[in-house]
This record gives structure tokens, C-alpha cells and sequence, in this order.
């Protein structure tokens, strides 16, 4: 992540989200956020605890959550991070540009409220 956003020139504290695999509590805890620096709070760790890991689909499934339940605003700042076998890491920074109304359907179902730093209900 260090190298994209260097790439991006921006910090990670500029980052509205981070967007990592669905491993559960504890995995994204050892594996994740204490190894980049980060917090749970900037994730969707209880989103994530409902669906459960779903391969590469993770983060597209996140951002559509995000995109969908109206939780990010053009000019907004993502990290999608990715974890491949043998500890193979990814990272790509996205900058919103605009939100499609269209998307507001695509909402992925979750049966409990998630929590994120910046929910604005819809």
C-alpha cells in the first residue's frame, strides 16, 4: 500500500476507506491492519463479518456496498488491498469521481446494521 499511495501522492490517513479480503476478526487483525497501520474503523470489518471472505470478489463487493448505501462522495479517496498465497500483496487507490444513482439497488443484504466511520443513511 506504502507504494500506491506514493504513486497517488497521498497519505494513508487520506484515505476514506481501506478495502481488504473478509477474513474475520482476528486474521484481519494479524494479517492486515496491524501490518499496514490501520484501524478497523476505516474498513468494513462488520460488513465484511455478515458476508463473509468471497475470494477476489471482496473489495468489488465492498465498493459496491459503499457506492450503493451512499457511505462515499465524489472526491473520496479508497485503497483496495488484495492477499494472495504466499503473502502476494496488492494495492490499487481509487479516487470517486461520481456516484450513479443506478447503484442505489445494488446494495449487497445484511441481515445487522454495519458500522462505518462514514454512513450517511440513504
Amino acid at each position: 500500500m506504502k507504494h500506491a499511495l506514493a504513486d497517488a501522492d497521498l497519505a494513508a490517513d487520506e484515505l476514506s476507506w481501506i478495502l481488504l479480503p473478509h477474513y474475520g476478526k482476528q486474521l484481519l487483525d494479524a494479517h492486515c491492519l496491524r501490518p499496514l497501520g490501520v484501524t478497523a474503523e476505516r474498513t468494513l470489518q462488520h460488513a465484511g463479518d455478515q458476508w463473509g471472505h468471497l475470494g477476489p470478489n471482496n473489495q468489488i463487493v465492498g465498493l459496491t456496498h459503499l457506492l450503493a448505501r451512499n457511505a462515499v462522495q465524489p472526491g473520496d479517496r479508497l485503497a483496495l488491498i488484495g492477499i494472495g498465497i504466499g503473502m502476494t500483496w496488492t494495492a490499487a487507490i481509487l479516487r470517486i469521481d461520481r456516484v450513479p444513482a443506478s447503484l442505489r439497488a445494488q446494495a449487497p443484504p445484511l441481515g445487522l446494521p454495519w458500522r462505518g466511520r462514514t454512513f450517511r443513511p440513504i
